[in-house]
């Protein structure tokens, strides 16, 4: 379990979490909503042990990774079981698709199946030995998400995964969620796709200026009870 216990933190003197209390169970998926600058990627990089909080703990399977906002763990140990897909991507500009994906892994042999399995999946069988700018950004977005499945984590906390992707490549994407789900996966995700969230997610948490303002189930999507995220929520759903 990761659980984040009063975590705050700060922008040159700018509050952009404030005392933040979430956990998420392996084989569990939480979906985080709400409007940009809420705070969201701030917390998927604490929970991921990139940063540290300005206050608060993270304890990770009964361990003290962070304490009054202090990092004491050496974060190396804990990676990959905490992947991160940022929605960025970072993939190297003078490796191939395929070299990007096998970079992280060392001794890559045992994942040359899955990679077979997930490239089909993701329809990159044809573009493995592509540059990433002969690639679009959605391909580009399906080879970070690959590299990241294939290290096999125990968190995956996912940044806005579908952004660049066409309605059938995103459901592509739940299929893999639900998958992962079965084996136990504790995932975080990032989202403004509310039907991809209603579907997948156990919880929903609506995150507005570093607080949490609410979180439930699929409720959350189709009949919000506070009036906050109902104005979002309904606002999100006509411009789709």
């Amino acid at each position: 379990m990761i659980e984040l216990k009063n975590i705050s933190q700060k922008l040159n003197d700018r509050d952009i979490l404030n005392d933040i209390n979430l956990n998420l169970k392996t084989g569990e998926v939480l979906s985080l909503i709400g409007p940009s600058g809420g705070g969201k990627t701030t917390l998927l990089k604490i929970c991921a042990l990139l940063d540290a909080p300005a206050g608060g703990d993270v304890v990770i399977d009964g361990k003290d990774c962070v304490k009054n906002g202090k990092l004491v763990v050496d974060p190396h140990l804990v990676w990959p079981k905490i992947t991160l897909i940022f929605q960025h991507l970072y993939l190297w500009p003078h490796l191939t698709a395929r070299e990007n994906i096998v970079l992280p892994h060392g001794d890559f042999i045992e994942q040359e199946k899955r990679l077979s399995e997930l490239s089909e999946l993701f329809d990159l069988a044809s573009h493995m030995n592509k540059y990433p700018n002969e690639l679009s950004a959605g391909q580009k977005q399906r080879v970070a998400i690959l590299r990241a499945l294939l290290l096999n984590p125990k968190y995956i906390l996912m940044d806005e995964i579908t952004a660049s992707l066409d309605v059938e490549q995103a459901y592509n994407i739940l299929e893999i969620v639900a998958e992962l789900k079965n084996e136990h996966v504790g995932i975080i995700m990032v989202t403004h796709h509310l039907e991809f969230a209603k579907c997948v997610s156990d919880r929903i948490a609506f995150l507005e200026k570093g607080h949490l303002v609410d979180i439930g189930g699929k409720e959350m999507i189709d009949n919000p009870k506070n009036e906050r995220v109902a104005v979002f929520v309904n606002k999100l759903k006509t411009i789709k």
